[in-house]
């Protein structure tokens, strides 16, 4: 198949089409490459056309190509890293070389080559990355380019910094037993024997002039014995992790405010944290089929896993917000036969699943701030209306709703509202009013597989649809009080 050229201007704006998306994300300057920041972190990216490499023996084989560029010059001796993309635009499919070897191999000669497999770019799936090695010892990870943001994310995780091992199992632990991340003595961010965290004001301030200069082995050994009486069994790669991973403003109180947040969030019920999963995941344009097979086999074969072959007292993984817990039951789980042929069948349905809630528990984390949200998919108000609308910002609003008798409703989750006011009116009134949310109505004793999280069951084999906006919820609320004479006063108020 032919493939046209897309110009590195196009390439730019289809990278931006993504990352803009995103609060993190600022676009600096450059075309190609282009300077641009994600989490206060500053990354040269890089996009090439991936083409076939033209090997008659292996007719399979793609690459892209290095020039030689005089701001490579100066590109390779920033501490900023480089991201060399290659980009397969009939897959739209994205493909990353460890950029720890990339920007060590700029300018190295005319052309320098670096190798994928048109098979490999077939098999990428929406939300997954796809981790593959060369003959060539090459090491690369595939994805969608939907996925980009999720990419720049988690994208200390990927490579190694010699290239020979994935730092994805920096943290993972040869037992099987159940680690605790906790604060130890003199305030470490530890689990089991490992250090999670720098936070030592001391420490930070010794490695700070090294990594600003761009000696990261130097300062990895700083650390290294800085801590060798306490963390005797970590490796130099383990400390790589964490050097790379310092943020000069962290302190202990901020972490101990992150993990006690955290914490509070998941005190409330199993359906309303997987409301806030299907939030995130829906703000990352995943498609509704997938978020439903995802929520329904988190809570189903992936638990039912983990308390038969890891942890027996698990009640759903939606109640664990350890993220080094759930990185070691990723890496467990997978192994065992019986897991390991489910993925398969399910073409890693399982894995992405699991990978996507430690992205959503590690987004909590580095909010430190409560994301109440409703599910962001269209949504109909009156069954005559045909525009859908989206809401694609998270919630600052919620509803104020005050009886005449002086009572005030007023949940966080703005559903519990709607379905306070649908109870006080009577559920079959409210149906006869022939309200129609997402093509059924507003109360029903059908379910639509892609909204069974969204349709709230209220008893008599009754659902309510709850998968609107804050602004739809108050004209269903206003609708209903209207048609009732119930005289409800309606506020849209900050949170």
């Amino acid at each position: 198949m032919k493939i046209e050229k897309i110009y590195p201007e196009t390439l730019l704006q289809l990278m931006l089409d993504v990352l803009e998306r995103s609060s993190n994300f600022s676009y600096i300057e450059g075309i190609q490459p282009f300077l641009m920041s994600f989490a206060n972190r500053e990354y040269y990216v890089y996009v090439k056309n991936l083409s076939s490499a033209y090997f008659p023996e292996r007719p399979d084989t793609t690459r892209v190509q290095l020039p030689i560029r005089d701001e490579f010059e100066e590109i390779k001796k920033s501490i900023n890293p480089f991201i060399f993309l290659g980009y397969d635009q009939n897959n739209d499919v994205l493909v990353c070389w460890n950029f720890h070897v990339v920007k060590m191999r700029l300018n190295e000669k005319k052309s320098v080559s670096f190798y994928s497999r048109q098979f490999f770019q077939d098999e990428v799936l929406l939300g997954s990355f796809l981790h593959k090695y060369l003959k060539n010892e090459d090491e690369l990870i595939l994805f969608k380019r939907k996925n980009l943001l999720d990419f720049f994310a988690q994208i200390d995780s990927f490579f190694s910094i010699d290239g020979n091992e994935s730092n994805t199992s920096a943290f993972f632990s040869s037992s099987q037993e159940s680690q605790e991340v906790k604060f130890g003595e003199n305030n470490y961010c530890i689990s089991g024997d490992k250090l999670l965290k720098i936070t030592d004001n001391i420490l930070i301030e010794q490695l700070k002039p090294l990594i600003e200069s761009n000696h990261t082995l130097q300062a990895m050994k700083v650390a290294a014995d800085y801590y060798k009486e306490q963390f005797p069994s970590m490796k130099l790669k383990d400390w790589s992790v964490l050097i790379k991973n310092i943020d000069y403003r962290d302190s202990v109180a901020e972490l101990i405010e992150c993990n006690e947040y955290v914490e509070s969030l998941y005190k409330t019920s199993i359906d309303d944290i997987k409301n806030e999963f299907v939030n995130y995941m829906q703000e990352r344009n995943l498609s509704e089929t997938t978020i439903s097979h995802y929520v329904k086999e988190l809570s189903g074969r992936i638990s039912d896993g983990i308390r038969n072959y890891l942890n027996p007292d698990l009640e759903d993984i939606f109640k664990i917000t350890d993220i080094s817990l759930l990185n070691l039951w990723l890496s467990k789980l997978f192994t065992f036969h019986e897991y390991m042929m489910l993925n398969k069948i399910g073409k890693n349905m399982y894995s992405c699943a699991l990978k996507k809630y430690i992205q959503f528990i590690e987004f909590l984390y580095s909010k430190k701030v409560c994301i109440v949200a409703e599910p962001q998919v269209p949504y109909i108000v009156d069954s005559n209306q045909e525009n859908y609308a989206y809401t694609k910002k998270r919630k600052k609003y919620i509803l104020k709703v005050t009886y005449p008798d002086g009572r005030i409703v007023a949940e966080r989750e703005v559903y519990k509202t709607l379905i306070d006011v649908i109870k006080n009116a009577g559920f079959s009134n409210v149906q006869s009013l022939g309200i129609f949310v997402n093509k059924v109505n507003l109360v029903s004793e059908t379910t639509l597989p892609r909204y069974e999280i969204a349709q709230k069951s209220v008893g008599n084999g009754l659902y309510v649809m709850t998968n609107s906006s804050t602004d739809a919820k108050q004209q269903i609320i206003e609708q209903i009080s209207e048609a009732f004479g119930m005289n409800l006063k309606i506020e849209k108020i900050p949170i």
